[in-house]
């Protein structure tokens, strides 16, 4: 029996998204006024939002679906560093003025990079036999 690796670590990585989003939507329920509980929640997202994105990348049929589940994934996973940066700094209470300032200009460096990357065009995909 050979066994089609691709759909195993499409199966665990959306398998992971869907964890995280369970993870981050339990935690974020239990008290939705919460300001840490808000940041963590945008994090989880874009984390499970990245997952997702590689798990359906890795079965696509064709080169122009994998590319724009990448393109998904690329972002989420851009947005990923700035939303967990901004729910550090404000679960050890190093929030202020200046690192709020800090964490957006984060988040617009992030989508300029990920925007930049997606446009250029340069990103060749190849089928290997973990997708």
């Amino acid at each position: 029996m050979v066994i089609d690796w691709s759909y195993v670590v499409a199966t665990l990585l959306i398998v992971t998204s869907i964890t995280y989003f369970v993870i981050g939507t339990s935690t974020y329920s239990a008290d939705k006024k919460s300001k840490v509980r808000q940041k963590y929640i945008v994090a989880v997202t874009f984390l499970a939002i990245w997952s997702l994105g590689f798990g359906v990348m890795t079965i696509a049929g064709d080169e122009g679906m994998a590319r724009l589940f990448w393109s998904i994934a690329f972002v989420a996973s851009s947005m990923f560093f700035p939303s967990w940066v901004g729910f550090l700094l404000y679960l050890t209470s190093h929030s202020s003025k200046r690192m709020d300032r800090l964490v957006s200009l984060l988040y617009l460096a992030s989508a300029f990079f990920a925007s930049l990357c997606i446009v250029s065009s340069d990103i060749v995909f190849i089928n290997t036999d973990f997708g």
